[in-house]
């Protein structure tokens, strides 16, 4: 075996999200207007119902909140073009799993047709970008369960998204380590009556412009009535002390230029060569940075052989190794692999680029913070 062509690795294949519907593509779900001589996107998006799914019974909700800890199912019914270019209705079912669910058996009512019925099943985090197109406001995803909501304790949230009308926040747990320089945070303080909005000093200024847009802090208002009064303020990096009182945990201060959306490959020796796989992100747009495309789940995504990956944050390449150990010739394969995608990337781009290695559980707290949230 001999080691990836790093020229071919370098090359930008950055691709818009898309989702098959019947064979068709539609995109990332953005509603368009005929006439148009791209038949692949949405055309009506009709009408959408949510359940929130509690021990196997279903209860409809009027709003996009959910819970991490519980599953939802959504029935989105809509129009579209089909490969005749004709105007088609179709409905489908997305089951979707908070990240600390307990696995369901049966997604749908015993009243829906499940042999007919199109269902996608999703997790958290790794939804697709035509999911958060259905909604007209931002999802918010809350920690815990429904009936454990308490709206008188702090509450953090990432602003995920890099379009408007992706725009969606997820809990963290209320610690100051889960802060990231390249985001942004909606902290709710009960007690001082506040909703801050905090920016990592890294931040672009399109992720501000998409915030803005979004109205997301009014959806929040709507949601938790209890909030509505609050009085928001903006905080950058280094001033949020006053919020984590006591709190003594930290998160890396980045410094570097972060106009780039990171790359992820899975290197691997499947097929009996020695290849590359470029991990997608499942919000990826041609037009947008995204400083967090990946999660630490896609670390662990393998159980085949061995998990070796690439990670390219720009001028720091990182070699990481997780799961078993691998063997000499694959070891020495990867290494190979990204010296040479490190003096590549140095001669293309004329820049001082660092290959740094990782063995996961024993992550250091520059490398963690390159993921949204680090468990």
């Amino acid at each position: 075996m001999k080691p990836c062509d790093v020229i071919e690795l370098q090359k930008s294949r950055r691709k818009d999200a898309s989702f098959v519907i019947d064979y068709i593509n539609v995109g990332r779900g953005c509603l368009k207007n005929p006439p148009n001589t791209d038949n692949q996107f949405i055309i009506n998006k009709s009408e959408f119902v949510v359940w929130r799914i509690i021990e196997n019974e279903f209860l409809a909700i009027d709003n996009a909140v959910f819970h991490n800890a519980e599953t939802n199912l959504i029935r989105w019914t809509f129009e579209h073009k089909d490969e005749k270019d004709e105007f088609k209705e179709s409905t489908i079912f997305f089951f979707w799993k908070g990240s600390k669910a307990v696995k369901s058996d049966s997604p749908l009512p015993p009243n829906f047709d499940n042999d007919k019925s199109i269902v996608h099943r999703i997790i958290q985090w790794s939804e697709p970008a035509i999911f958060f197109q259905i909604f007209p406001k931002p999802i918010v995803v809350f920690d815990g369960k429904y009936s454990d909501f308490n709206p008188n304790v702090e509450h953090m949230f990432i602003v995920r998204g890099e379009l408007k009308e992706e725009i969606h926040l997820y809990e963290l747990p209320f610690i100051k380590k889960n802060l990231r320089s390249r985001a942004i945070f909606i902290i709710i303080d009960p007690q001082k009556r506040t909703i801050f909005i905090w920016k990592g000093l890294k931040i672009l200024k399109e992720q501000e412009t998409t915030l803005k847009e979004s109205n997301v802090l009014e959806t929040l208002k709507e949601y938790v009535n209890h909030w509505k009064s609050f009085k928001c303020l903006q905080i950058k990096e280094h001033e949020e002390d006053d919020i984590f009182i006591g709190d003594i945990s930290t998160y890396w201060h980045y410094e570097k230029n972060c106009n780039y959306s990171p790359r992820l490959f899975f290197l691997n020796s499947i097929t009996g060569k020695f290849l590359a796989t470029e991990v997608e992100y499942s919000l990826g747009s041609k037009n947008y940075v995204a400083p967090f495309p990946f999660l630490q789940s896609h670390l662990f995504m393998t159980d085949i052989q061995p998990g070796l990956f690439l990670l390219d944050n720009n001028s720091d390449i990182w070699l990481i190794s997780s799961g078993l150990t691998p063997s000499e010739e694959l070891n020495a394969l990867a290494v190979e692999t990204a010296e040479n995608y490190v003096k590549e990337k140095e001669r293309q781009f004329n820049i001082r680029v660092s290959l740094k290695f990782v063995k996961l559980g024993a992550e250091p707290i520059e490398f963690t913070n390159l993921f949204p949230y680090w468990n």
